[in-house]
């Protein structure tokens, strides 16, 4: 629940990246001029981003997605492999947001680059004619582009 929760502010927070790029005054673009990713999955997990696997073709009846899963964290050059927890997906009109977190390993872990693991997002509803986005980032990443943190081939 507090997954969820930390999710929703996150989302929120999106939201008002959002509105500073339609040109709402009421949101200071200046306060984080570079900005990390916003989307909080909380103390116990670490961020994930994702791509749409390449051998994917997304249509407007899928509800089964195959994507490639990357951690954020250290985690020693291994994948994250059952570790990765049930993603939030946030539907819009417009799009719909994802917003992936791995269980960390135990211990200390070197920081080479992370492999991408093979994963398969279930939606409650098609995708239709919605953009799908990676939620990691800001603001969020197409799905279909390799993330900024994956060793993804040219």
């Amino acid at each position: 629940m507090r997954l969820a929760a930390a999710l929703v502010l996150s989302l929120a927070a999106l939201s008002a990246c959002a509105a500073v790029r339609q040109g709402n005054p009421s949101v200071d673009p200046t306060e984080s001029p570079d900005p990390e990713p916003v989307a909080s999955v909380g103390p116990d997990l670490g961020l994930a981003s994702f791509r749409v696997a390449p051998n994917v073709a997304l249509t407007a009846d899928m509800t089964e997605i195959e994507v490639l899963v990357t951690e954020r964290a250290c985690n020693s050059g291994e994948d994250a492999k059952g570790r990765i927890e049930e993603p939030v997906v946030t539907v819009g009109a417009e799009s719909v947001t994802v917003v992936f977190a791995v269980r960390p390993r135990g211990g200390a872990q070197d920081c080479p680059s992370n492999p991408e693991t093979p994963y398969v997002m279930v939606l409650d509803e098609p995708l239709g004619d919605r953009v799908l986005l990676d939620g990691s980032e800001v603001p969020p990443r197409d799905a279909t582009e390799c993330a900024d943190i994956a060793v993804c081939p040219p």
